[in-house]
């Protein structure tokens, strides 16, 4: 990997380099670890008493840094790549990044985010990337990470078509399920567009998601029969296998008339898929598992919605307002064989950020697979947003969302995640942007779904600097 960055310096290519420092609080997190416990019968139940309750408390300080370079020897040849460290901790006296020790994470990815071949032919209107790169699908919804494999582009007046094979994930492993797309975009002039897209993917991380959210409504519910309760290994003794094959039809509008912007996007999804779970005779304390257990093999179909919708609306040259609907579908009785929660590979949901694990730094991180909601109960969410634009170099935004169940499972328990409020300041130091200080707070009021009462809330502060083209 040093060979060739230094034979790329040699070519005198643009480069640029970013390190931000992000200092975060966090207050009242609830608890959606689903702590399992054993009664004085040895069935498995559900710890209600810890389950969904506001009690995590947590400081982080994350560093990030990052190293770009874009190499264009002619007009029909680039040459893109993209290094950076990820989110980095100290944990227990080691330097961490996303969540891995710094060597391993170095020895699986080397690093490296983006690193491809864009060729351009001469007199044809297609272009071919080949390597890896940050692929976004479905606005996020479905897919926002980075893939190593290839895509063909044609372009013709406003229509654009591309189609690509593509292994998710960072690291170099590519025996993983392959991602396929095929879109095809129209532009109404220079600041509108509509898409169609096609994907599939063969996705085990979330067959994996979309089976543990079934294990756990499995136990939603039970009561524990006595005040002494043990702890159930249950990640140990129970052996769980899956695998998805999943499609997703995706449309996207990004339309501007006058002062208001309408955009969005609107995924159908579907597919297919096999499970099978088994218990350790190591672990006799669980056997009163069993019969809260799906079957112990099967087959499941997949069918779902999801859509996020947006109007922004500028009232004056410092205000924008825009109201926003987020639904991801849930699935209320759920059986063995169909499932209807809208369940996806590796999604980025920015905001709100509390309730989605957005905000500050999100980026960094690895996007994991997630089925929707809360025990896959999907989520409705209204909401308003207004960006104000005080000077040219400070933004500020306010964002208002109130979280319900889309599809309530438990009869017992309400279906209101909470309301939450988010506030977002940002500094641009100058015209390059060179400088950004950002700084967020986020309060989320918590609902009737949730056993206790909040507020759950998280400040944080971010300094970026950057150099270089």
């Amino acid at each position: 990997m040093l060979n060739a960055l230094l034979l790329i310096a040699l070519l005198e290519p643009q480069a640029w380099a970013q390190g931000a420092l992000l200092g975060r609080i966090e207050r009242h997190r609830p608890d959606d670890t689903p702590h399992i416990i054993i009664n004085e019968a040895d069935r498995l139940v559900l710890d209600q008493a810890r389950y969904l309750t506001p009690s995590i408390d947590e400081d982080r300080l994350i560093g990030f840094v990052g190293l770009g370079l874009l190499y264009t020897p002619t007009a029909h040849l680039t040459l893109n790549g993209r290094w950076d460290s990820g989110a980095l901790e100290w944990v227990d006296e080691a330097v961490y990044s996303n969540g891995r020790p710094l060597g391993e994470a170095l020895r699986d990815t080397a690093l490296t985010r983006i690193l491809n071949l864009e060729i351009r032919p001469d007199d044809l209107p297609l272009s071919a990337r080949l390597g890896r790169d940050l692929r976004v699908l479905g606005g996020g919804l479905i897919f926002d990470e980075y893939a190593t494999g290839a895509a063909l582009r044609g372009e013709w007046a406003a229509l654009d078509v591309e189609i690509g094979a593509w292994i998710p994930g960072r690291g170099w492993d590519l025996e993983a399920g392959p991602l396929l797309n095929a879109e095809i975009s129209y532009a109404l002039d220079d600041l509108s567009g509509l898409s169609l897209s096609f994907i599939h993917v063969n996705s085990d991380a979330a067959a994996k998601a979309l089976l543990d959210q079934r294990l756990e409504r499995a136990i939603l519910g039970l009561k524990a029969s006595r005040a002494e309760v043990v702890e159930a290994g249950l990640d140990a003794c129970l052996h769980r296998d899956a695998a998805l094959r999943l499609w997703y039809l995706s449309a996207e509008a990004d339309v501007l008339l006058e002062d208001h912007t309408l955009s969005g996007v609107v995924i159908l999804g579907g597919g297919a898929g096999a499970w099978s779970l088994a218990l350790d005779d190591a672990c006799p304390a669980l056997g009163g598992l069993r019969w809260r257990l799906p079957a112990p093999s099967g087959e499941i179909e997949i069918r779902s919605l999801a859509a996020d919708l947006r109007w922004r609306v500028r009232s004056s040259a410092w205000l924008y307002l825009t109201p926003r609907l987020l639904w991801l579908k849930g699935d209320a009785t759920p059986n063995d064989g169909r499932a209807e929660s809208f369940t996806a590979p590796a999604p980025l949901i920015r905001d709100p950020a509390l309730f989605f694990g957005g905000g500050l730094g999100a980026s960094w991180g690895e996007q994991g697979a997630a089925s929707s909601g809360i025990n896959g109960q999907g989520v409705l969410a209204p909401g308003l947003s207004a960006l104000l634009i005080p000077h040219d170099q400070i933004e500020v935004e306010l964002l208002w969302a109130h979280l319900r169940v889309d599809a309530p499972l438990d009869a017992a328990r309400g279906d209101h995640y909470g309301d939450e409020v988010d506030l977002k300041l940002r500094w641009l130091g100058g015209p390059s942007d060179a400088t950004r200080l950002e700084g967020e707070a986020a309060v989320m009021w918590l609902g009737d779904f949730y056993p206790a009462g909040g507020p759950w809330w998280r400040a944080g502060l971010s300094a970026q600097r950057s150099w270089g083209d």
